[in-house]
């Protein structure tokens, strides 16, 4: 075996199962079954393996200091996470995407909106509007998706089923009022994939995660991308029948995932 030769693998660690919740969020548009819509988890699933080629989660991220000034602006952390977003989805990817922006947000209300006093602060937001995935012969649909960064270096991504055009923001762009999908991960390590594998991979969980929906009562899917022993990613996958706002979600809401290394 040669001596940098490391295994790749996308495990999923627990299906959650209850009410059926990604199967409804599903059918609320025009009644597709989650298999049509697993371009949307593709597209996430893809950004989420850039993001991890780009940047390990080892280090804690540094608030702005004139966070409750610049009003989440684009000047700062706000304009730098922006073209750190930018620059991580070029061509190579095989992501694209026709605009992407800081969004503003309130840090008083963010800090209302906290389910726990102990979860991190809300650090910046964007969106990125029309995304899609490339393999060289078939692009994904375009979907919007609001990238949001707190404290701790959780990401959470909002993908609602609908496009921007279609449904309204509240409140400095708060809430996204539509149903969709969050995918909450933590970066460990930089991945060492290609592009090509990357969204290879983002493609097979998608797909899984699809068949698992329309197999099982699934409300949420808890698994991980590793290196050999080494945790690249762990992910999260909501459903939210209603809207989506800037709370925090956890990760590891199981308990420490690293017993699956």
């Amino acid at each position: 075996m040669p001596a940098d030769f490391r295994i790749y693998l996308f495990s999923v660690i627990f299906i959650t199962l209850g009410t059926g919740l990604t199967r409804s969020v599903c059918s609320y548009v025009h009644g597709q079954d989650c298999g049509d819509l697993a371009y949307i988890i593709q597209a996430g699933l893809g950004l989420v393996y850039v993001a991890a080629g780009y940047f390990s989660g080892a280090v804690d991220v540094t608030l702005p200091i004139r966070r409750d000034i610049d009003n989440g602006g684009d000047t700062g952390i706000h304009a730098e996470y922006r073209d750190w977003l930018h620059d991580a989805i070029d061509a190579s990817s095989g992501l694209s995407f026709d605009d992407i922006t800081s969004l503003p947000f309130d840090p008083a209300l963010a800090a209302l909106a906290k389910r726990d006093t102990a979860d991190p602060d809300l650090v910046t937001r964007v969106q990125i509007t029309g995304l899609r995935v490339s393999n060289g012969t078939s692009t994904t649909p375009a979907q919007d998706v609001v990238v949001n960064l707190f404290a701790d270096n959780t990401t959470v991504l909002h993908l609602p089923v609908i496009s921007s055009s279609s449904y309204p923001t509240d409140g400095l762009g708060k809430r996204v009022n539509s149903p969709g999908f969050k995918i909450s991960f933590t970066t460990r390590i930089p991945s060492k994939l290609s592009y090509t594998h990357m969204q290879e991979m983002a493609l097979v969980g998608a797909m899984d995660w699809g068949s698992a929906a329309g197999q099982y009562p699934m409300n949420e899917w808890i698994g991980l991308a590793k290196t050999n022993h080494d945790a690249n990613f762990y992910y999260r996958i909501i459903p939210e029948t209603f809207s989506m706002d800037y709370s925090y979600e956890s990760v590891d809401i199981c308990g420490q995932m690293g017993v699956y290394l």
